[in-house]
């Protein structure tokens, strides 16, 4: 009889532990993977513990070479590109799902999402803790994948999956809460963007929006729209990074009323259905934002009330209440 091979995604951390005690309960054929990224010893040896634990085979995928190609040199680039990535949604979608699922008939993950069908489709909907949420940052995964995926946190508050293992999870560390950049301990994307890419010191002009040249800036690739501290400015009133030039080298700047807008651009869209099926459409253009009540017309978005410092390089997600029905890539503002 054949039996599915079933991989469950572990970090080491409380999530990911609660996701195989799930797993090992409801399903067979288990093995617990570890995607070594940046060689961290103490969280592949933590992992390992879990799945010594639970008594499951333990695997360690070495995607070092492939993270460094995948996820950092995209970071890199797109800040050279005068943009804002978001590395999260590329390590999902290639690594975390679609690399594991070349190699297992299932993935099981501890992320807070639900995989949701309806009239012969599938969505990503969101966790029931809208506080974790995670569904932004899976809305990249392809469709033909989604039924294959289970996340056992998906229907979970994360204040009681805390509170049910901490005691026991307590042997195999602290737990501590997930960095915003994993490669970036110390969140110094300054730094890393020099070691990384050797750009150095590329001084251009930082102006208003009307062009007056207010000051100097020692690389545009420094900055990121909404930005306020570091601008080295005294405008009377703080002034905010309103906009990016990398072909001129000019940061622009303004004052929050400035940073507001209604209508963006996207490219490279994925739809989980047409946007055309639903009369009311909500966009998420950053992870910590609200939801916004939202027209689509091709690659056009309208909000309906204004949004502040809609970022080009960050995704923006669609729902239909709590379903993904799709996304794009911010190209720019208008």
């Amino acid at each position: 009889m054949f039996k599915s091979k079933i991989a469950v995604a572990i970090s080491g951390g409380v999530d990911s532990f609660y996701a195989l005690k799930t797993a090992v309960a409801h399903f067979q054929n288990i093995e617990a993977v570890y995607l070594n990224f940046l060689n961290i010893k103490e969280n592949l040896q933590r992992a390992e513990n879990v799945a010594l634990h639970f008594n499951v085979p333990f695997k360690i995928f070495d995607c070092t070479v492939e993270f460094k190609k995948r996820v950092i040199n995209y970071f890199c680039d797109q800040y050279l590109l005068g943009k804002t990535p978001n590395p999260c949604i590329m390590c999902n979608k290639f690594f975390k799902f679609e690399y594991l699922l070349q190699m297992y008939d299932k993935v099981i993950s501890g992320h807070y999402a639900n995989i949701y069908k309806k009239d012969q489709k599938i969505f990503i909907k969101k966790g029931l803790d809208l506080v974790k949420d995670q569904s932004y940052f899976l809305a990249r995964l392809d469709s033909n994948y989604l039924d294959r995926i289970y996340f056992p946190l998906g229907d979970k508050l994360k204040k009681d999956i805390k509170e049910e293992f901490l005691n026991e999870y307590k042997s195999f560390g602290s737990e501590e809460e997930s960095q915003e950049i994993c490669f970036i301990p110390d969140n110094n994307y300054k730094r890393f963007l020099d070691e990384h890419s050797k750009v150095g010191v590329k001084k251009g002009p930082i102006k208003t929006t009307n062009g007056k040249t207010i000051s100097q800036h020692s690389g545009f690739f420094n900055f990121t729209i909404g930005q306020r501290k570091g601008l080295n400015i005294a405008m009377g009133k703080p002034y905010y990074v309103v906009k990016i030039d990398p072909i001129s080298n000019t940061v622009f700047v303004g004052p929050i009323e400035e940073t507001f807008n209604n209508n963006f651009e996207i490219e490279d869209s994925l739809w989980y259905d047409d946007y055309k099926n639903y009369d009311e459409i909500k966009v998420k253009v950053r992870y910590r934002t609200t939801d916004k009540l939202c027209r689509v017309d091709g690659d056009k978005v309208s909000l309906i009330e204004q949004e502040q410092s809609i970022t080009p390089g960050q995704l923006a997600v669609f729902y239909h209440k709590n379903l993904v029905i799709g996304s794009g890539w911010i190209k720019n503002v208008n």
